[in-house]
């Protein structure tokens, strides 16, 4: 897996076509608790709604990640909104075996929630 930096998001863990992450939960725990994205939405260009196991819910922008190394096929928005939840990982993921850390969209998602 590689360490990606974003704005908004500061680190996002990304695996592609990993074959020892198939299969495997990228749910997180915090406080003994496990989180799982539930619903994830397309809004404006490169955000997304989520929404978590525990109700959490929020926007996140990607829009900084576009056309960086396994980002390039985002440039055309129409993959970007290709967006899914992998029933087995539980977190957003895109064909070509891309996905985001979920406890790190959760982090971005609770720190908005903070400074509003």
């Amino acid at each position: 897996m590689g360490r990606i930096a974003s704005e908004g998001i500061e680190t996002c863990l990304v695996s592609i076509n990993r074959p020892s992450s198939v299969g495997q939960s990228r749910a997180f725990e915090i406080g003994g608790i496990m989180y799982h994205i539930v619903d994830v939405q397309v809004l404006k260009e490169y955000h997304l709604k989520i929404r978590f196991s525990d109700g959490t819910q929020g926007e996140v922008n990607l829009s900084n990640l576009v056309g960086k190394g396994v980002f390039a096929a985002w440039k055309d928005p129409k993959n970007f909104a290709k967006v899914s939840i992998d029933p087995e990982s539980h977190t957003v993921c895109w064909p070509g075996g891309i996905d985001l850390a979920p406890d790190a969209l959760y982090e971005d998602v609770k720190k908005k929630q903070k400074a509003a």
